[in-house]
């Protein structure tokens, strides 16, 4: 997709997929090319000056990746206040909605090959550059038509070898115990000295553990009635397991989110943990392939599997407690 200039005047917009404080997210089609791609725009007038610096970072962090489990970002540009990413367009949609579609779980053996193995890859690839995602959830999990599975969103990535980790970012029921320790800022640099507030990509470990979770239970572990609820359930609970839930799958969700980030597995220790390497294994010998299937089962159904979670009827980011800053 190279050329010389960039213009909103260039794309046909198809449908809105997203409407926020901040970004409204487009399906379109360029109108030479016909090619179909996402449009991210943020409309900068309505940001502060630390969510100025977050969408440059994004666009810094995300332009530097290259990874056939990471949704492309093939340029961005700047249109009057507004700042708009193109990005590969996903056409089997997110984890989330498939997930509704499905009962609100997976079998473990679907969390595990068509999930967690390639998304451990992608995060194995981040983490290998220095780079935290810091948003991990089912939303930002993305789906091509052939089910390739694509990490996506990066607007609160950071990249380690840059700057330290100090604030209060993320998603309520993913965040880890230090990083609730951190308050909410308004400025860039602030709290970048203060060393107790420091932490480290562990956290997308911790993160990796609710997600593995809420893929094969149908809701995050921590899950309270209230934020304060939720807040103290994660730095002061251990997760409960229905009796379905195998052995290994409880122990790899355990080695994530144990309190102490020095404690927790790195991301290529989770890929050579017993329950991923048994479905690895398997999914070679038997050369099967597991899909998740998209039609809508029946209310009754879907009902008794999702009544427990934690998230609302929305789009994106609105679905759950968030933070950018």
């Amino acid at each position: 997709m190279q050329r010389k200039s960039w213009s909103l005047a260039d794309y046909n917009i198809i449908r809105k997929m997203y409407t926020g404080y901040a970004s409204t997210v487009y399906q379109v089609r360029l109108a030479k090319s016909l090619e179909v791609v996402a449009l991210k725009v943020y409309h900068m007038q309505n940001l502060c000056e630390l969510n100025h610096y977050q969408v440059f970072r994004e666009i810094r962090v995300h332009s530097s990746l290259q990874h056939q489990n990471i949704i492309h970002l093939y340029a961005a540009f700047q249109e009057a206040t507004d700042v708009v990413l193109v990005q590969e367009y996903a056409e089997g949609g997110d984890l989330y909605r498939l997930l509704h579609k499905n009962g609100g779980r997976l079998s473990e053996r679907q969390a595990v090959e068509m999930v967690l193995h390639p998304f451990l890859l992608a995060l194995h690839y981040l983490h290998t550059r220095g780079i935290m995602h810091r948003d991990i959830k089912p939303e930002n999990v993305l789906f091509t038509e052939h089910r390739v599975l694509k990490l996506a969103d990066f607007g609160l990535a950071i990249d380690l070898n840059e700057e330290r980790a100090v604030t209060r970012a993320g998603t309520l029921d993913y965040m880890a115990p230090e990083v609730l320790r951190c308050p909410p800022k308004n400025l860039p640099q602030e709290n970048k000295n203060n060393p107790y507030l420091h932490y480290n990509n562990s956290v997308d470990a911790w993160a990796v553990g609710v997600f593995a979770y809420e893929l094969i239970v149908g809701f995050p572990p921590f899950a309270g009635e209230t934020q304060l609820d939720s807040v103290d359930r994660i730095m002061h609970s251990v997760p409960e397991f229905p009796a379905k839930i195998s052995e290994f799958a409880k122990d790899f969700i355990c080695q994530c989110l144990r309190k102490h980030p020095g404690d927790r597995p790195t991301v290529m220790e989770l890929l050579h943990h017993p329950w991923v390497r048994t479905y690895q294994v398997g999914k070679e010998e038997s050369k099967t392939h597991t899909h998740i299937h998209t039609h809508t089962h029946s209310h009754t159904h879907t009902h008794t599997q999702t009544t427990q979670m934690r998230s609302v009827v929305g789009s994106g980011s609105n679905r759950r407690v968030r933070w950018k800053g």
